[in-house]
């Protein structure tokens, strides 16, 4: 038996618009990405249960400034929900 209790998701969402799903797909787009800049956390990022701080792709820090809730912080809990 797991030591693992069980709760809601909404439960562990923070108390802002957008705290379960970001609007990455209309607030940022592939021509987005920058060889530099504030790193974006994808799924690819978050595969198999871990979290692989590599091949991350940038945006400019004025675009990550205009969607401040899709900023993580130290805490944030992270999953994905579309792909693998």
């Amino acid at each position: 038996m797991s030591d693992w209790e069980t709760v809601r998701l909404d439960a562990l969402a923070a108390h802002e618009k957008s705290a379960i799903s970001k609007p990455y797909g209309s607030a940022m787009v592939k021509d987005d990405y920058r060889s530099t800049g504030v790193p974006v956390v994808r799924g690819v990022n978050l595969a198999g249960g871990t979290f692989h701080d590599d091949d991350f792709v940038f945006i400019e820090p004025a675009l990550a400034d205009r969607i401040p809730g899709a900023n993580m912080r130290a805490g944030d809990f992270g999953l994905t929900h579309r792909g693998t």
